[in-house]
């Protein structure tokens, strides 16, 4: 039999206008992926980033927020002992856009297991998940998000 999962939309989990610290802790995550030239798991290794670390950026996301994008950005990799790649840092809207579904499935993994978000969210990063979601093969798959968070959890 064939399990339905329906389809989460981001105003489902987070209204419209509310300030999300791990769908911004993704949007910088993903910057300073893209302005290293590496992946998220990449960029953990690169930066030598723990768990204690992703609990620290979300806890700093309202505070680094408040600064211009590429300023953050440029703030954190200092913070890890890093600077800038040659690439100029994309816009926040983009970087947001492209955090709403890793930062949605954070939330799930989060919400459905014991694990706080920053756990969720260093674990989904070490594993590979979350740039899996970035590739052709997931945009390719009509896999539902949350059943993707279900088999995650299941495998654990």
């Amino acid at each position: 039999m064939m399990v339905a999962y329906p389809v989460l939309k981001r105003s489902s989990v987070v209204k419209e206008h509310e300030f999300d610290d791990v769908r911004y802790t993704m949007a910088l995550l993903l910057a300073m992926g893209k302005c290293k030239g590496v992946t998220l798991r990449e960029l953990t290794g690169l930066l030598e980033m723990d768990q204690h670390d992703m609990g620290g950026l979300i806890d700093d996301a309202a505070c680094n927020h408040s600064l211009p994008f590429p300023n953050a950005v440029s703030d954190m990799l200092a913070r890890f002992g890093s600077q800038m790649g040659e690439i100029s840092v994309p816009s926040y809207e983009l970087m947001e856009s492209e955090a709403e579904i890793p930062s949605l499935l954070v939330g799930l993994v989060s919400f459905n297991s014991e694990r706080s978000e920053s756990t969720a969210l260093y674990d989904l990063v070490e594993d590979g998940t979350l740039d899996w979601l970035e590739s052709d093969d997931f945009k390719s798959l009509p896999v539902p998000l949350n059943q993707v968070a279900g088999e995650w959890l299941a495998s654990r």
